[in-house]
């Protein structure tokens, strides 16, 4: 969740203690408790700080992740625009948007004017591997997948 966070357009916004998971037990009005419920655990899990600085990383690199307009939904008047993608590369369509049982899904984002997509984004919330259809000349930017943190030089 993170990853769409700091990936998705307009500012993204952490509380104190999102990185961490920090729910305050469903608490929304902590700030007055001085025991636990309200309490940041300094010592929590590290990867999730590395994780969050590599998405940072990535969306000060890439012009696309930071655009200032909404992505317009096709490649009309040469604006950027997003193309909403499934796993096989295909389409998004309204069957898609409501299948309960599919979670992963993926976008290309496309500069104003450009004939091919700059970046391609793949979610996959579940502990499951999934596969994405990829065509030729993609390159890793980050992985976020829990088994190795990267953020590659591009």
């Amino acid at each position: 969740l993170l990853a769409t966070l700091l990936l998705a357009q307009g500012t993204p916004m952490l509380l104190a203690g999102d990185e961490q998971a920090n729910s305050q037990r469903g608490n929304n009005n902590a700030y007055c408790q001085d025991n636990p419920t309200g309490w940041l655990d300094w010592n929590a899990d590290e990867e999730s700080g590395r994780l969050i600085a590599a998405l940072i990383a990535l969306r000060h690199r890439e012009p696309l992740l930071r655009h200032s307009d909404w992505f317009a939904g096709n490649a009309g008047e040469g604006r950027a625009h997003v193309r909403w993608l499934t796993p096989a590369g295909t389409g998004m369509d309204v069957a898609d948007w409501h299948d309960h049982d599919r979670r992963d899904f993926g976008c290309e984002l496309w500069a104003a004017g450009a004939h091919a997509p700059r970046l391609k984004l793949l979610f996959n919330p579940m502990l499951i591997e999934r596969e994405f259809a990829l065509d030729e000349g993609w390159a890793l930017a980050l992985d976020s997948s829990g088994e190795r943190l990267s953020l590659a030089d591009r």
